[in-house]
Formats: C-alpha cells, sequence, structure tokens
C-alpha cells in the first residue's frame, strides 16, 4: 500500500477553532471488527503470528477502538498530533503490516494485514473527527474573556456593535477551523479508503468471503455513504484492481453493501 499522506499547516488567526457548532458533522465511522475485537487464539503460521503481535500491539497502544487517539487542545495541537498520529505514532505499524501484504504471505494474512493499514489511518481520522469541546479548545483564556463580555455587552445593553463583534470572531474562527479541519481530514481518510479498498479487492481476487472482507465492506460502505461517488473515485484513482492487474475502473455506488 503507497503512502504520500502530507500534513498540511494552515495558519489561524489565535489559537482557537469551532467543534460542534462549526457545521461539520463528526463521522459515523464506527469501530471495525479488525480492531476491535481480538482473536481468541495464537495462529500457528509465522506470517499469522507476526500479523498477530502486531494487531495486539496496535490494540494496546493505539487504535481509537480501544480508548487511544483521544486528543485535546486548539486548532495548532490538534494539527501537530495529527501528524504524529501518523508519521511517528502508525507509520511503524504501517511498515510492519506492508511487509506482510508480499506474495509469500497466505492469503489470509495479506488481505488482513491490507485492512489493518486502513485501521491505523481510520484511528488517526477518529482522532480529529470526534474532537468536541471542551477537549477541542475553541479559544485562548484572553479571547473567552473578551467575548464573554462582549455578550454581556450585547444582551444588557442592546449594543448593535457588541452583538457584531461577537458573531464576527465566532464566525471567523469557524471559517477558519473547517478549512484546517478538512485539510487535515482529507490526506488520511484517502489512505483509510484506500487500504480496505485494496483488502477487499484483493479478497475478491484470492475468492475470500472472511470476517475480515466482510469488516472492509462495512468500512467502504459507510465511507462510501458519507463521502459520495465523486470523492471515493478521486481517493481511488490509480489504485490497481488485482484481478485485471489495470487501474480500477470507479462504478457509482461499487462499494454499497446494496449492490
Amino acid at each position: 500500500m503507497s503512502r504520500s499522506v502530507s500534513i498540511v499547516v494552515v495558519a489561524l488567526a489565535g489559537c482557537g477553532g469551532v467543534a460542534s457548532q462549526s457545521g461539520v458533522p463528526a463521522a459515523s465511522i464506527e469501530p471495525s471488527a479488525t480492531d476491535q475485537k481480538a482473536p481468541a487464539t495464537v495462529p500457528a503460521d509465522p506470517a499469522a503470528q507476526a500479523y498477530h503481535r502486531i494487531d495486539q500491539r496496535l490494540r494496546a497502544q493505539f487504535d481509537y477502538a480501544t480508548g487511544h487517539q483521544r486528543w485535546s487542545g486548539d486548532p495548532m495541537v490538534v494539527r501537530e498530533r495529527m501528524r504524529k498520529c501518523v508519521e511517528h505514532e502508525g507509520e511503524p505499524y504501517l511498515d510492519e503490516l506492508g511487509g506482510l501484504t508480499s506474495e509469500s504471505s497466505p492469503k489470509r494474512v495479506a488481505v488482513a494485514a491490507r485492512a489493518r493499514q486502513g485501521s491505523v489511518y481510520r484511528s488517526c481520522l477518529s482522532g480529529l473527527l470526534q474532537l468536541e469541546p471542551p477537549a477541542l479548545q475553541l479559544y485562548t483564556p484572553k479571547e473567552e474573556s473578551l467575548l464573554g463580555k462582549l455578550a454581556q455587552i450585547c444582551k444588557d445593553l442592546g449594543s448593535e456593535k457588541a452583538c457584531q463583534q461577537d458573531k464576527a470572531f465566532r464566525e471567523n474562527r469557524k471559517k477558519q477551523w473547517q478549512r484546517l479541519r478538512q485539510q487535515l481530514k482529507e490526506p488520511v481518510e484517502r489512505e483509510a479508503v484506500r487500504g480496505y479498498a485494496e483488502a477487499l479487492l484483493w479478497a475478491r481476487a484470492f475468492q475470500l468471503d472472511d470476517e475480515t472482507a466482510g469488516d472492509a465492506r462495512a468500512q467502504l460502505d459507510s465511507f462510501s455513504r458519507d463521502l459520495g461517488d465523486e470523492v471515493m473515485a478521486s481517493y481511488l484513482a490509480g489504485l490497481t484492481d488485482p484481478m485485471t492487474k489495470a487501474p480500477l475502473v470507479y462504478q457509482k455506488g461499487m462499494f454499497l453493501r446494496s449492490r
């Protein structure tokens, strides 16, 4: 699975942000079977054992589904936290999992490793998308004080100027946070979608229909419903279909489970 995640830098005036009132809904990404339920036994195959060890470390140290990637701070702290999640914490797992996707690996392990790569990105994505106040610090203490005074003047004295200043400041910060959030979201979301898509495509090529394939299918269905065909097609551009050995030809609603 190729990786080209770039965490962009967007300057915000001050250091706050906006969460639920931002108008950007939290993604409906549910914990997957891949990273929610631990296997009951340790497998005998060496490649499967290696996957098991990586999987257990992810559950213990990284997965959003097991209580990790719960972030806090202002937007600049969040930006740095996303970079750290992908480039420092996630990268070693991605590399190890990538080593299990070769032709020499058992088919089920190769498929599971690809799906698990998708789940690494998805955990970082969930850390961002599920972030809400008070963990997300919308304003600095100084800004909070100023906005409180403006709101009080607006309410008590009916000052149109105070009302407009309060509204304009909040709306400007809202737009800044939305822009940063979207730019942090897209490259990581793209890699999560591609990881699950690669897993499902290889499962089909191997004629596997196990829990991992079902989980990848469920994740892609969720992403498809949230993002729509245009975004899904752009995220999957350049992906190779292992059955045809040619670039994947995306079709409308391709990964919806109702198909």
